[in-house]
């Protein structure tokens, strides 16, 4: 570069300087290196007039055009030493989440691409891509959707640099059709699941999954006290749910006033109970602590205090692994509400019965008779 101040011209990359053998032209091209993604020149100086500076400008793009033809033969690129040489290029304007989150999401999913050939990359083969992760590998659509972002921003600035002509992947779909997630239980499911619990589960245990199938949450299971349990009479005994065992140990509120109710078990379901009462004092007793009224009944024998908030979800998932249907707390509460509703109890009856508001069910049905309630007690406790 001369040693005189440049001034522009109306051509861009021409200047002009002074010397003592009157105006020279100087010419200076920039160019971005695509493997380090410096920014380099390549100059002229000396040039007599306007005609040659042209002239030269010429030949300097040809050099530029001709090395980018090397690297960038259109024919040989690969997506993956463009997807490189543009990482060169972006990494130090990206913050280091950002830098994390590329990396993350270039060698896990678009390193699939790596050796296909940048501009043989198809709308077709791409759309298969995707469908593939949100169908086949089940991923996120926030997944796919941030995979998706990140390849267009690699193909458009090989759009911008005239490596490609167009991007071919701007109007590929990315739909995911949700499965509607399975909420209740088939009657023959819950059979096996009866049998199962018995035969895995502690008695303690038993009477938390007999109150869970009988439509309580998991919260009203493990909050049942001592006096939450009424013998009426033989074999029928009626459970207060007044109480709660949620997250937070000292939470005992109920989730709304219709939650404070009580329902009445006969046969298995009642002598589960019973037996699950009988343990507890025993429990008690071992531990040498008091079994008073307000005492919980289900409770861990090794430290005689009430089970975890998590528990019943873990015997669920013991029930999964050992039967292979998929089962979870909530589930056995929509199923008990699912099934009694088709087989014709009353909805009031069943909205009372789970705790429930009945006033969307009372624009349906005028009133709640008692022998709708006798027929729910029935169905509840037939096995």
């Amino acid at each position: 570069m001369p040693k005189q101040k440049l001034a522009p011209t109306k051509h861009e990359g021409v200047f002009t300087y002074d010397t003592k053998d009157g105006i020279k032209h100087y010419v200076r091209i920039k160019y971005k290196d695509y493997h380090t993604g410096a920014w380099k020149e390549k100059t002229a100086s000396g040039l007599v007039n306007l005609t040659a500076a042209k002239r030269k400008k010429v030949e300097l793009q040809e050099l530029v055009n001709k090395e980018r033809t090397n690297i960038f033969e259109h024919d040989n690129l690969t997506f993956g030493e463009w997807r490189e040489m543009y990482y060169n290029i972006m990494s130090p304007t990206w913050a280091k989440t950002t830098q994390n989150s590329v990396a993350n999401i270039h060698n896990n999913h678009l390193a699939y691409f790596d050796d296909y050939v940048l501009s043989q990359i198809s709308k077709i083969k791409y759309q298969e891509f995707i469908n593939f992760k949100l169908h086949t590998a089940d991923l996120s659509f926030k997944t796919v959707r941030d995979i998706h972002t990140k390849m267009m921003a690699i193909m458009n600035y090989a759009v911008d640099d005239e490596l490609l002509t167009r991007n071919k992947l701007t109007k590929v779909k990315i739909e995911k059709k949700e499965i509607e997630k399975k909420k209740h239980l088939e009657v023959d499911e819950l059979v096996i699941l009866d049998v199962a619990a018995r035969e895995i589960f502690c008695p303690l245990k038993y009477a938390c999954y007999v109150l869970m199938r009988m439509g309580l949450r998991k919260s009203e299971a493990l909050g049942i006290k001592r006096k939450s349990v009424k013998m009426n009479s033989h074999n029928v005994v009626d459970v207060i749910i007044d109480n709660a065992k949620s997250i937070h140990e000292d939470a005992t509120v109920l989730k709304s006033a219709k939650s404070y109710r009580t329902i009445t078990l006969r046969g298995g379901n009642a002598h589960a109970v019973l037996k699950a009462l009988d343990t507890a004092a025993f429990i008690h007793n071992e531990h040498k602590v008091h079994f008073g009224e307000d005492s919980r009944i289900i409770i861990s024998k090794h430290s005689c205090r009430t089970y975890n908030y998590t528990m019943p979800t873990h015997m669920t998932d013991a029930l999964t692994a050992h039967t292979g249907i998929k089962v979870t707390p909530h589930m056995l509460r929509h199923s008990f509400a699912t099934h009694s509703l088709a087989s014709g109890n009353n909805v009031i009856s069943v909205a009372q019965w789970l705790g429930h508001s009945p006033e969307m069910s009372q624009r349906i049905y005028a009133h709640n008779s008692k022998s709708s309630h006798s027929r729910l007690i029935d169905f509840a406790n037939a096995k």
